[in-house]
Parts: C-alpha cells; structure tokens; sequence
C-alpha cells in the first residue's frame, strides 16, 4: 500500500505530512524533532532508532544531534528515497523493515527508540509488537517513545466517528486508527518497561518509558 503511495518522492512527501512544498516539509520536522526532545533526551554519543522512517523527514534533524541513526520503514520505495534524501548524512542507516518486528537490529543495541506518527496505520498486536521488540534492542536504560492520535480527545473523537460512517469493505489500508492513553501505557507495562510517562498535546497521546538498568 505504501509503495504504491509514494510513486514519486512529492507523493511520499504529501504521504508522510500532507505537504511535497520543500519549506512546509521542513517545518514539519523541525516540529517533530521539537516535539521528540521535549519529551526524551538525545546525546550526541547515542545510537537512535527510527520506526516507520518514512524518507527520513525526522532522521534528518536526529542524525545531527546523535552519533547514529538508523531508519526502519516498511516501504521499499520510502527507504529508496530516504537513501536519496539523506545521502549526505554518513551516520546513517536505512533498512527495510517487515511491518511488525525489529529482526534486524540486534540486542541492547540503541540508547533510544522512538516511533512518531506511525501507531495510527498499525493494528494493536503491532503496536504491542513493537514496544516489546523495542525493549529487545534498547540498552540498559534505554528509552523508547511512541503516540498515537488519541481517542479521548475532542478531535480524535471526532475522526473515529467519522472513520466509523466509512463501511468497512470501503475504508482504506492505511486509514487513521485512535489509540487511548491507558491502551499504550498497558503496552508498556507489559513490555516490562519502568518510568513510563505520558500525556497529551492537541490531538496526540504520547507515552515514554525505560529499558530497566536491572
């Protein structure tokens, strides 16, 4: 599905923000990656995690401020034109991903994890799936943060009634699905992480946590 939306790199672009303006773009990572460090704290000898990297819209800021970032996407057209995209930025890697796991990254490899506005294409046992595999691949300490567009807020509400007016055989692949703050917690706790936080921003749960130094 998104091989087949994102044929060219102005289709991934709308495809990942809404916008292929080279400026809109731009401003949308920066946001992201305001929106990241508020929450979790990158060092410049960190190994950092990408999920759901799209062209690397985000991994192009985090590469700046990290010792390394790799880039997982789904998409074997996202990573091409992520390759393009970041082809000047020599501490990174791209990889194709399954959808569902992390198989190639190996263990207590990665001081951070994080996955931004990709739990709204992903059914709950992904979800689930990936915050274990996260807690796998996190060193001692590790943090791992995610969101979700949040179904208790106004407007999260608001698409779901919408979405629900769609029939089923009619909705498209990659429609928007809520998440609610207690559903990602609960995913968290039982990955077996500690210090989990949490809290809302407009229209999006986040939640955080850590890979135990036990």
């Amino acid at each position: 599905m998104w091989n087949h939306a994102s044929k060219t790199i102005k289709d991934a672009k709308i495809g990942v923000t809404g916008y292929s303006d080279d400026n809109m773009f731009n401003i949308s990572a920066e946001k992201s990656l305001r929106y990241i460090l508020k929450r979790i704290n990158i060092d410049i000898d960190y190994n950092v995690l990408e999920i759901g990297c799209g062209i690397g819209r985000i991994g192009k800021e985090i590469s700046k401020i990290c010792c390394h970032w790799t880039g997982l996407d789904a998409s074997t057209k996202m990573i091409s034109f992520a390759k393009d995209y970041l082809k000047d930025h020599h501490n990174v890697t791209l990889k194709e991903s399954s959808g569902y796991d992390l198989h190639s990254i190996p263990n207590n490899s990665q001081d951070v994890v994080y996955c931004i506005v990709v739990f709204m294409h992903l059914d709950e046992w992904e979800r689930f799936n990936y915050i274990k595999e996260s807690y796998r691949v996190l060193k001692k300490g590790g943090v791992l943060l995610v969101n979700n567009i949040n179904l208790c807020s106004k407007q999260g509400w608001k698409l779901f009634e919408e979405h629900c007016e769609i029939k089923p055989n009619e909705r498209p692949l990659n429609i928007s699905k809520t998440s609610t703050q207690s559903e990602i917690v609960e995913y968290f706790k039982q990955a077996d992480f500690v210090d989990i936080k949490s809290d809302f921003e407009n229209l999006w749960v986040a939640v955080s946590g850590s890979k135990s130094t036990l």
